[in-house]
């Protein structure tokens, strides 16, 4: 019995001893610079009176893996004082994070030089690349983003120094025109997104998915020359340390429009996430512009027949209240001796909008030419997604890819009533215009540093395609004369053009572009010693499609 009895504890302590030898914990932690607060790369880091160590990353990351208990950590690097952090407590699964801060020692050194990146969604860091920046530049980061109201980018331009907005989303950079900037995304050039002119409209961007934005107002060698006003550079935002899900849920009111009714024309089934389900597309088979141009008055009185005879306005009940959601997460993992991060967002927005507007038009000696009010509704689908990914195959070698998504909709009605002095006559008139846009981009990049002859390495190959359609915009145009000298002038009449349709008074129509853009560069420093103090030397080639 007493045989059994021991062999049953023997057992019982090796199982327990078996499941105590694999639990461990985690002590992890950035190593700065006192001065700089500038992260150090290579730091010896290990356990007091062990060989269990590491060394800092490219980031002045570090990561030990240590039973639970209490341990002492010795922290040592090249021109700076040691230093040592006790009773560092370790529980099972958990990670004790702690911050090191090394001050240089007072010994003259030849030579220290320091490779990190910097957290750039943070204002100061911000106000760090602006002054250490070789082009006059001004910028905003995420973090001042996250303290406005600001839903699209267009909104948050107005907040930087030089810059004005026109109709809301057209970038003005120290008094010229948006067609005389540069909108780029991740260093990739973003393809126009208007169909007559040279110009991206900055709305289509949601603010929830910056890291940070700058407007560049003077040339560089490593900058596209594209440009006499300035170059609006918006960055997406990058890795997380560590893992993290965040949701945003908010709703809004216009005492205007929400709850109300609103005039609006036939919808389709997607219209709420910003894209068209074929309800205003031209029917199969219908010819193209130029083709339609050539056809007899006959061919173009049959083709017409196909259009759908959709010229009424309905009238609904109870305006949707405004919607804003936001969905974030991202999280790092080892994979082999590499190591793999991520991070996602997707934003939406939707807002409802009536508003009256007022228009006249006077002759020199006072005289009304015409009086209009007009009764305007739009429903705006504002929304967004980033999947940035990033792998790091050691301390000075890193490659990642990162994607991007915006689609912007606008389902606009106008209702106009009012008199055309001029002409006489009693106007009612109706216009239905759905807008859709899309946007693209994609970029493959990478960072690497040899430390023997210090040169860096950057490069990138970025795709970018934008598509604006306009299907089935339709204006229709009623009169009837001051003058009443007939019954049929009681009532109001399609002003209908004779010969051909025009969709300024009753007619149609559809537009559609695409415009695709590629691009690639890359850029080699290597630090030079003049007379004065060493500087890098930058060689930059950029290729665009």
């Amino acid at each position: 019995m007493k045989r059994i009895t021991i062999a049953l504890l023997l057992i019982l302590s090796q199982v327990a001893f078996g499941r105590q030898a694999s639990a461990s914990g985690t002590i992890s932690g950035r190593v700065v610079d006192k001065g700089s607060n500038e992260t150090l790369i290579g730091v010896t880091v290990w356990i007091d009176g062990s060989t269990n160590g590491t060394s800092t990353d490219i980031d002045g990351k570090f990561n030990l893996n240590v039973p639970p208990g209490k341990y002492n950590v010795a922290v040592k690097y090249f021109g700076y004082n040691p230093k040592t952090l006790e009773n560092i407590e370790v529980k099972e699964n958990e990670t004790h994070e702690v911050s090191v801060v090394l001050e240089p020692s007072v010994q003259q050194l030849t030579e220290v030089t320091i490779v990190a990146d910097m957290k750039r969604e943070i204002a100061s860091s911000v106000l760090l690349m602006q002054k250490r920046s070789a082009v006059v530049q001004d910028g905003i980061s995420s973090e001042s983003i996250k303290k406005t109201p600001d839903k699209n980018t267009g909104e948050v331009l107005k907040r930087v120094s030089g810059a004005s907005l026109q109709e809301g989303k057209f970038v003005i950079v120290r008094g010229l025109s948006d067609r005389y900037n540069l909108a780029m995304l991740n260093n990739t050039i973003l393809p126009s997104s208007e169909p007559d002119r040279k110009a991206f409209s900055f709305d289509l961007f949601p603010s929830a998915l910056l890291d940070n934005l700058f407007i560049l107002k003077t040339a560089s060698p490593d900058l596209p020359g594209e440009f006499a006003g300035g170059i609006i550079q918006l960055n997406t935002k990058d890795i997380p340390d560590k893992g993290f899900i965040g949701l945003t849920v908010g709703t809004g009111m216009n005492t205007n429009s929400t709850f109300k009714n609103y005039s609006t024309g036939p919808t389709g089934k997607t219209d709420w996430i910003g894209v068209d389900d074929g309800t205003r597309a031209l029917p199969d088979g219908f010819p193209s512009s130029a083709e339609y141009k050539k056809m007899t008055q006959a061919q173009k009185f049959d083709y017409s027949k196909q259009v759908t005879n959709d010229w009424g306005v309905q009238t609904k009940d109870n305006s949707p209240i405004n919607t804003n959601l936001q969905l974030s997460f991202g999280d790092q993992m080892n994979v082999g001796k590499s190591k793999f991060g991520y991070i996602g967002a997707l934003t939406y927005n939707r807002t409802a909008k009536t508003q009256s507007v007022a228009r006249g038009d006077f002759d020199f000696d006072g005289s009304a030419r015409y009086d209009y009010l007009d009764e305007q509704y739009s429903d705006n689908v504002l929304a967004g997604g980033i999947l940035n990914m990033t792998m790091k195959f050691s301390d000075n070698n890193k490659i990642s890819l990162k994607n991007y998504l915006s689609v912007n909709s606008e389902n606009a009605t106008i209702m106009r009533t009012g008199d055309d002095i001029e002409l006489q006559q009693e106007k009612q008139s109706n216009a239905l215009q759905y807008t859709s846009n899309v946007l693209f981009n994609s970029q493959l990049a990478g960072e690497h540093y040899l430390p023997k002859s210090k040169l860096g390495i950057k490069w990138y190959a970025g795709a970018g395609a934008i598509s604006r359609e306009v299907p089935d915009l339709r204006r229709m145009q009623y009169y009837r004369n001051f003058d009443i000298s007939e019954a049929s002038d009681t009532v109001f009449k399609a002003y209908v053009p004779f010969g051909s349709a025009s969709p300024n008074y009753a007619g149609k129509f559809y537009s559609s572009l695409d415009e695709k853009i590629y691009n690639a560069g890359a850029d080699f420093s290597v630090p030079v010693k003049d007379l004065q103090e060493e500087c890098n030397c930058k060689i930059w080639w950029i290729r665009t499609i």
